[in-house]
């Protein structure tokens, strides 16, 4: 069986904006318990929920790493994507931003689908994590201590046994107060 129904296919981009998430699900269901060495990789989609939901991923990247460490996924639910998952790979991707865009207007990274190519600027919230540098370094500087102190707070909690949920509390509030939406 493979991982990409019949009925899948790549849908336009205002039809993906009109979409319900469980919509865009039911579009490609996936069989999790299947081999992923026996499924074909052009049927590949390593970054279905579903795999992650039920903790079968790795095998998928193991697969990956083995036979097509540079991956496309022309057709997903999330439209296309690359998956880099070698080391040196992910390192020559990182070091040369002006070749491989974050930005989802540039074909970079898009939370949530493809990214409207002209966004209405009183409600479009760019993350760093789909900006270039310098903005993205810049955003980065500012909250990264914040989650550092912020983890180093849950780690503390898990080492004396106490529950996590007041230090992720503080955490995400923390990180709001510092305008990053979460």
């Amino acid at each position: 069986m493979s991982t990409e129904p019949a009925t899948s296919k790549p849908i336009n981009t205002q039809e993906l904006f009109r979409t319900r998430n469980s919509e865009l699900l039911a579009r490609w269901p996936i069989d999790v318990r299947q081999d992923a060495g026996l499924i074909p990789l052009t049927d590949f989609n390593p970054a279905h929920p579903d795999l992650f939901e039920f903790g079968c991923e790795l095998p998928y990247f193991a697969r990956l790493r083995r036979d097509d460490p540079v991956h496309y996924t022309e057709t997903s639910q999330f439209g296309p994507y690359w998956s880099v998952t070698r080391y040196e790979d992910i390192m020559q991707v990182d070091k040369h931003h002006e070749i491989f865009s974050s930005d989802g207007r540039r074909g970079g990274i898009n939370l949530g689908g493809i990214a409207d190519p002209n966004p209405d600027p009183n409600f479009h919230l760019p993350m760093f994590i789909q900006e270039d540098p310098p903005k993205h370094d810049e955003q980065r500087k500012v909250i990264a201590p914040k989650i550092h102190l912020a983890l180093t707070d849950c780690a503390k909690a898990l080492r004396e046994g106490k529950p996590i949920e007041t230090a992720l509390a503080r955490a995400v509030n923390t990180v709001e107060t510092a305008g990053f939406a979460l």
